[in-house]
């Protein structure tokens, strides 16, 4: 619904108002600090209501906007299963697309890794997740616009940024630990860490998502998105299995192979054709 060149401008103001409500209950989260666990669970408990009624209101937004009509099926198409297995193995831009995405699913995955490394050091309830959360809201309020803009030129350029920030990042963050240094265990650490992961994962996703829309064309977008979404949710249930994995090598351990991963991501992102309105002289 959004013409192309202008959609990374969109999205990172998008990204910038919900950042802003993130920090505003970052804030709230980290003046409600207390000892008490049962009043810690019952705030959490809250905010998943709280959050399951945004959603709901989501539903009812996207339910009003006015869009194009989608791609509808012919007599004789071929089932979406079929469907989706050719297009990946015969369609080589949208296959070379799925596995940078599938690549990129490092920078997402490293976050949880990075709240579990925060909460054994430090131990603070809701208190510390308030932190954690001020870090985030701060980071995509900030982050999101200036990416948005960048998007528009080369969304390309955006993933391989944000794909390299985000592999130092987690490389930085593991050596520091390993130094055992004693404000490597403080609050402020931890969430400038997290703040600066979250300054990268918003890169890759506002990227990602630039230059998959250009990327298409009108006739194929919804099957391009479906498709993508498709093979990237199977990814991240397989995903699941880092638990595991982390549970024998370590928190840290998986930090520093989610890095090095991000780093193979800016590597085979470099490879990509660039899509964008404009290119970057």
């Amino acid at each position: 619904t959004v013409s192309k060149g202008s959609r990374g401008v969109l999205m990172g103001i998008a990204g910038s108002i919900a950042g802003s409500m993130t920090l505003l209950l970052g804030l709230l989260l980290n003046f409600s600090r207390s000892t008490d666990t049962a009043r810690d669970d019952m705030i959490l408990t809250s905010l998943l209501l709280v959050a399951a009624g945004f959603w709901m209101l989501a539903l009812l937004m996207f339910r009003i906007i006015a869009e194009p009509a989608a791609e509808t099926s012919k007599p004789g198409d071929s089932s979406s299963l079929q469907d989706t297995w050719e297009q990946l193995t015969r369609n080589r831009e949208l296959q070379r697309f799925v596995i940078a995405r599938t690549l990129l699913l490092a920078t997402a995955l490293a976050p949880p890794f990075y709240v579990m490394l925060a909460q054994a050091r430090l131990s603070s309830g809701a208190a510390g997740l308030g932190t954690l959360i001020i870090a985030s809201g701060l980071a995509s309020s900030l982050s999101s616009v200036v990416w948005g803009k960048l998007g528009d030129r080369s969304s390309r350029l955006v993933m391989i940024i944000a794909a390299v920030m985000a592999g130092v990042i987690s490389l930085l963050h593991y050596t520091l630990h390993q130094t055992q240094l004693l404000w490597t265990g403080s609050a402020t650490f931890h969430a400038a860490m997290y703040f600066l992961l979250i300054i990268s994962h918003s890169g890759i996703r506002m990227g990602r998502k630039v230059y998959l829309v250009d990327m298409a064309t009108e006739e194929n977008r919804a099957r391009y998105v479906a498709i993508s979404n498709t093979v990237i949710g199977i990814a991240i249930l397989l995903s699941g299995s880092l638990g595991l994995v982390a549970e024998t090598l370590g928190v840290e351990e998986m930090i520093l192979v989610l890095g090095i991963l991000s780093m193979g991501a800016a590597m085979y992102c470099s490879t990509l054709p660039e899509v964008s309105k404009q290119k970057l002289r």
